[in-house]
């Protein structure tokens, strides 16, 4: 049975940070009828997914390929493209069938990190699809480590992160985690990370 590509978009949480105009879109594939493979996701996610496959009818010829592929490869390779092409036309898209949720979180560095710029203490802003416990573990571990955490990390302060939503999108963390770092820096704090 031949692989074929669907696309759902999503609503953003409401925050002042994230652009609601900009389509969340969904990215997968399925030997399913894709409307099919959209309503269980609906269900698996708890989340309202609206069909988009009239934007893949727009991608043009060339860029979108056939209409299904026999191997995994084949799909994985043509939703690479499909994405690229989509990326290109400002849209946010995820391939992970929105089953990732990311946190953007705050770890305390001590002030052995380098001398105050700002009049509050050190800090690091990060984002991750794990808990931010998990991730600081990681850090402190020195697993895909920031070497600011690895060697100044202290804990996570949830004070300065605990307004932000949760989102599904990578694209939609790390502008929270860019706007985030910013905002510290406006109110003061010395921030590393933040990219």
């Amino acid at each position: 049975m031949p692989h074929s590509i669907w696309l759902g978009q999503v609503k953003p949480p409401e925050h002042a940070w994230l652009d609601p105009k900009i389509p969340r879109l969904l990215l997968g594939s399925s030997k399913k009828n894709p409307i099919e493979r959209i309503k269980e996701l609906e269900s698996e996610l708890g989340l309202k997914i609206k069909p988009r496959m009239d934007i893949l009818r727009k991608i043009p010829k060339q860029e979108f390929g056939a209409s299904s592929y026999k191997t995994r490869e084949e799909i994985r390779e043509q939703k690479k493209r499909v994405k690229k092409f989509l990326l290109e036309k400002k849209y946010i898209v995820d391939l992970n069938s929105g089953k990732h949720v990311y946190t953007v979180y705050v770890i305390n560095l001590s002030d052995e990190v380098g001398p105050r710029i700002g009049r509050h203490r050190w800090v690091y802003v990060g984002q991750t699809f794990r808990t931010p416990e998990e991730r600081l573990e990681q850090h402190l571990n020195g697993h895909k480590s920031s070497k600011h955490v690895k060697n100044y990390g202290q804990k996570l302060n949830y004070t300065l992160f605990k307004e932000l939503p949760k989102v599904r999108f990578r694209q939609d963390a790390e502008v929270l985690e860019r706007l985030l770092a910013k905002d510290l820096e406006r109110r003061g704090f010395n921030v590393k990370g933040g990219h």
